[in-house]
Parts: C-alpha cells; structure tokens; sequence
C-alpha cells in the first residue's frame, strides 16, 4: 500500500489532536489515502521506501522518480479517475459536445 499521506504525518497528527486520532488512524490506510501498487512502482514514487534493505529493488535498478511526476502518481486512483473523468466532460462540453 502506498500511502498519499504518508503514515509518520497521521501518527504525529493522531498524538497532537487526540480526540481525531481514531479516526487519523482509520484514514492511514483508508482507499482514499494511497493505492495498492507494486513494490517497483512504490520504490520508484516514494523516496522512504526502503527497498534495498528488502533485498527487492536496488536504488541502481529502480530510480527514483522526479517529484513533479512522483506526487501526481500517489494521488488515490479514485480522485484522479474523478478529476481526469470531469475535466473530459468539461471539455467536451466547452467543444460542443452533445
């Protein structure tokens, strides 16, 4: 599972508003907080991921991806689907499409 907001914030949000921290801990792995992806395509869009001591994925085999293309690909595939599928209609729209 790889994390949009990475679960280190949430913890540290849980521990200083404790009365959110039930439900901060129920977003760390909420579908709208990350996908489910493969351990490459995590190593190559979270720098924290520890992949070598894993024996998995050297750092030389699999880059790290630039942050400009890193962050949008962490966003949770339901929002993006969303945003890619409104914005296609706004177009289509503004084209005059039926």
């Amino acid at each position: 599972f790889s994390h949009f907001i990475p679960a280190r914030t949430i913890r540290n949000l849980a521990e200083r508003l404790p009365g959110f921290a039930r439900s901060l801990k129920a977003f760390d792995r909420c579908p709208l907080n990350g996908n489910y992806v493969s351990p490459a395509f995590h190593a190559m869009t979270d720098p924290l991921r520890w992949v070598a001591k894993q024996g998995v994925f050297p750092r030389e085999r699999v880059p790290l991806l630039p942050a400009v293309l890193r962050y949008p690909l962490r966003v949770p595939f339901p929002i993006s689907g969303g945003l890619l599928g409104g914005f296609s209609g706004i177009g289509h729209s503004l084209l005059g499409g039926d």
